[in-house]
């Protein structure tokens, strides 16, 4: 691998790191999953009295949404997050808790450009990771906790190829 590939791959944890810096506030659309994971970090996951504790604790019973939405996501990023958010401090939960998110999502696309260096050779490769950076949407929706961004790492793996993947991702 050669010092440019490196930079490349870089670039790939680097720009979406810099995109939550710079705009560290979250749009409507992301409060869901980020007020779950939030209520998941401070309140834990409950192992009695679940109903009762969830409907007296969570905002998501007291205020569902229109749309019936899965937890699993929230649960799965508070999980890999609280030993971080632990470290840094809970007033840095939401740069951290969407550094997590950033970073899997980038991790994912690190796998696809080792696909593509692969099949395609490692200058098709290149040209994909110069293109994915430079387009302003992708690096800064990776960390941002919206549904499609909890799909993105799955669906990106599922397009490597990975069987397991595959299944979930209803291939």
């Amino acid at each position: 691998m050669t010092f440019l590939d490196l930079l490349l791959n870089a670039l790939l944890f680097l720009l979406p790191l810099a995109h939550i810096l710079v705009a560290p506030y979250t749009k409507v659309e992301e409060s869901f999953n980020l007020q779950a994971t939030h209520d998941i970090l401070v309140y834990g996951t409950p192992t009695s009295s679940v109903r009762a504790r969830f409907l007296h604790t969570y905002d998501h019973f007291t205020f569902p949404g229109v749309v019936p939405r899965t937890f699993v996501g929230p649960v799965l990023l508070a999980g890999v997050s609280q030993p971080l958010v632990a470290l840094a401090g809970f007033r840095h939960a939401q740069l951290v808790v969407r550094a997590v998110l950033a970073l899997a999502n980038a991790v994912a696309l690190l796998v696809f450009r080792n696909a593509a260096a692969s099949a395609f050779g490692p200058a098709a490769a290149r040209w994909w990771v110069l293109l994915s950076v430079s387009q302003f949407h992708l690096v800064y929706y990776l960390g941002r906790t919206l549904p499609n961004m909890f799909a993105f790492g799955l669906g990106t793996y599922g397009e490597r190829g990975v069987p397991a993947l595959n299944l979930l991702c209803f291939r």
